[in-house]
């Protein structure tokens, strides 16, 4: 026994009639509509609602009259040119026709056709639209371009006026630190010039690298530890460093030299107080869940309670706690403090192996 095979049904045909991208009218010799779909309705400008037994009367041929057209098309067993007009607007059609059962005479079947002149002249018409709208598109990425450049140039312009200004700024402070008659007062401008020392260090680097926002590890801690080495380090204390080399962004960048100016700034003043000679080692390298930063000196160590910290080691827990570090200290030999990093850091092509340790 075999499965009669589903039909469709009317409503699937009025479904598919209806989503046809083309007008389709049936009519019948005499120019009425017996069915259309909804673009025929619009094209033909017929009533909505009264699809059937509407006429197509105030639509001509060229030659001739509408139903001496549709008899014609009738009798052909092929596609068959029609072009309709009314009050100067012109459809291009192509009908054949067809036998519906229970009906003697013939329908005709009538879509929806282009003519090659009209194909062009529609399709003339959209590459119009689309040069037009790729011509604005064209000047809008211009002015974005262009207001792209204005806005990086002028943020290059701001980090080098912040230079200078910190230079300034950071002379200045230097200049009193020597003319103090205090030595508390001198070592206090001694310590803000240096901070912000290290804080223009930053900007130099972006000054000299004609950038805005990225610098490399590897040129943040060079430039820092000369600039210690310059101005704070004794001739007996050795400062050592072995840098991995990454892209770092102002954000990380920033607090992590002040991070590290004051580890060392500290080292410096109070780990050697006693001996003759000294190393602080800084290291910062690559770790599984972010960058570890390290500094550890061979000095006499640090005795702190909480309640007697200085204002240093607060300086410190504040700048790991912006850059959401893992601060330890440990102590034995010396002093090493140990700050596990998670920072978003940008890498650069040059991040790779550390590099050999430089001493001086």
């Amino acid at each position: 026994m075999t499965r009669e095979q589903p039909r469709a049904g009317p409503d699937l045909a009025e479904r598919v009639l209806s989503e046809l991208p083309v007008a389709v009218v049936v009519a019948d010799l005499n120019g009425k509509v017996v069915d259309c779909n909804a673009r025929a309705h619009r094209l033909l400008g017929l009533r909505e609602g009264i699809p059937r037994l509407v006429g197509l009367d105030d639509w001509q041929p060229r030659r001739g009259t509408l139903a001496q057209a549709l008899r014609s098309v009738a009798t052909s067993s092929s596609w068959v040119p029609l072009a309709l007009r009314r009050e100067g607007q012109q459809i291009e059609l192509k009908g054949r026709g067809f036998l519906l059962g229970g009906h003697a005479e013939p329908r005709v079947l009538l879509l929806e056709s282009h003519s090659a002149p009209h194909q062009f002249a529609e399709h003339s018409e959209q590459v119009r639209r689309l040069n037009a709208q790729l011509v604005i598109q064209r000047q809008t990425e211009d002015r974005l371009r262009a207001a792209l450049r204005t806005a990086e140039d002028l943020r290059r312009e701001l980090v080098h006026r912040v230079k200078n200004n910190l230079a300034i700024v950071s002379a200045l402070l230097r200049t009193k630190a020597r003319a103090a008659e205090h030595p508390a007062a001198t070592e206090a401008l001694t310590a803000a010039a240096t901070r912000i020392r290290s804080i223009a260090i930053v900007h130099d680097i972006l000054d000299a690298r004609n950038e805005s926002e990225i610098l490399t590890s590897k040129a943040l801690f060079t430039a820092l530890l000369d600039h210690l080495r310059i101005s704070i380090c004794p001739p007996h204390i050795v400062l050592e460093s072995e840098i991995f080399d990454t892209e770092l962004h102002t954000e990380t960048a920033l607090p992590l030299c002040l991070l590290v100016n004051e580890l060392v700034t500290n080292a410096i003043k109070h780990a050697f107080s006693d001996r003759d000679a000294g190393r602080v080692r800084i290291t910062f390298a690559e770790a599984e869940d972010g960058y570890h930063l390290g500094v550890a000196d061979n000095g006499c160590g640090i005795n702190e309670t909480p309640a007697r910290r200085g204002g240093g080691s607060r300086i410190v827990e504040a700048l790991a706690q912006q850059l959401k570090g893992e601060l330890e200290i440990s102590r034995g030999g010396g002093t090493a403090w140990s700050i596990t990093l998670h920072p978003s850091i940008r890498r650069g092509p040059s991040a790779s192996s550390p590099a050999p340790p430089e001493a001086s």
